[in-house]
């Protein structure tokens, strides 16, 4: 589940003066992203065999708690001048700079937990930032239009040079806060005798039984039946 929702404010300024325009602007972003990537719980049940599947002999079984909407937050800080000088009435030149700040996300209540395994060593202290912010995005721009006499204005020539950032998209950094989620996982390399029969089914969540090489009539067959020992479901 995902609500991503942007506040800009956005301000453009021009001046022309003799053979010079200058234009320069600000826009300020901010960025709030509610999303969680297992809003349910999920519990995956494997087994290697179909008489394994009959005989509930797992080969693995893996639990997933549900997780909690997480409010990530950003603020985006971006700014750019530049003078279109027009050298002759040929011959324009634009020079310029952009500057980009995509500042730091965080998850507003702060739920997440930051792996480091090299810096920290598995999960760092609360409150650790996410990554390193980039201050040092500054981008030049460079342009030139150009009429060669002899092509009487019917031609123009062009040609331009630009740096550019970009902020990547936010769900990259949703990570952080994935990581708070409560998983557990068994196989029965560690545990031996491993097998599944909750006393009912929970009242919301997704299960997935699967089988390796286990072909669907065979799951058509003994499922119904099964289940019922398993997970507690009615005939």
């Amino acid at each position: 589940m995902e609500i991503g929702t942007s506040w800009n404010y956005l301000d453009n300024l021009t001046i022309m003066r003799g053979r010079h325009t200058w234009k320069m602007g600000v826009e300020i972003r901010r960025i709030w992203l509610n999303n969680t990537g297992e809003a349910l719980p999920l519990t995956t049940i494997t087994y290697a065999s179909s008489q394994n599947f009959i005989n509930n002999v797992a080969d693995s079984i893996a639990m997933n708690a549900a997780l909690g909407v997480g409010g990530n937050r950003r603020t985006f800080w971006m700014g750019f001048a530049q003078d279109e000088f027009k050298v002759r009435p040929s011959l324009a030149l634009t020079l310029g700079v952009r500057y980009d700040y995509y500042g730091m996300m965080h998850e507003v209540l702060g739920r997440s937990l930051v792996m480091d395994p090299v810096g920290c060593g598995g999960f760092c202290p609360a409150g650790t930032p996410y990554y390193s912010p980039d201050r040092n995005n500054f981008a030049p721009r460079l342009g030139l239009v150009w009429s060669p006499a002899r092509f009487k204005g019917k031609t123009a020539i062009r040609a331009g040079f630009g740096v550019f950032y970009g902020a990547n998209q936010n769900d990259d950094f949703s990570d952080p806060h994935e990581s708070t989620a409560v998983r557990y996982s068994l196989s029965s390399a560690v545990v031996s005798n491993l097998s599944y029969a909750p006393a009912r089914v929970p009242p919301r969540g997704r299960w997935n039984i699967s089988g390796l090489g286990l072909p669907d009539p065979v799951l058509r067959k003994v499922y119904r039946a099964n289940a019922s020992r398993l997970v507690g479901l009615g005939a």
